[in-house]
């Protein structure tokens, strides 16, 4: 299990951080990563099987917080995925390359996303 613990320790605040963003409360923001890396923990053997284990923690994440958030957005910030690009390059002033990575994804897939949540936030004003 050192391979996820090496995990645990580069993504926990990371993950506490934009968490913390998403539902607007630190504390939260704590207890939605530490369930979901204890919910990746159970799965490892499994996201080691996947082409990115890296995605499958940020799914755990996402889906964490959304279980956690109120059905309203969180401010200016879409919901979904878009929503996680502005927040991870937007609000926590990570790279595109950065984010990407966290979400374990492309950077390409990075870009189309940031592409529509800026699209997105542009429709809202």
């Amino acid at each position: 299990m050192a391979a996820f613990d090496v995990f645990c320790a580069a993504r926990r605040p990371l993950y506490v951080r934009f968490a913390a963003i998403r539902l607007a409360d630190r504390g939260g923001g704590e207890a939605a990563a530490a369930a979901a890396l204890r919910a990746l923990g159970g799965l490892w053997d499994a996201a080691l099987r996947e082409p990115s284990p890296t995605a499958v923690g940020w799914e755990l994440l996402t889906a964490e917080v959304a279980a956690r958030r109120p059905p309203a957005p969180c401010g200016d910030i879409p919901q979904g995925r878009c929503g996680d690009v502005i927040v991870l390059h937007r609000r926590m002033g990570l790279s595109p390359q950065a984010a990407a990575e966290a979400m374990g994804i492309e950077v390409g897939e990075f870009t189309v996303l940031h592409r529509a949540a800026l699209r997105s936030l542009d429709g809202n004003r």
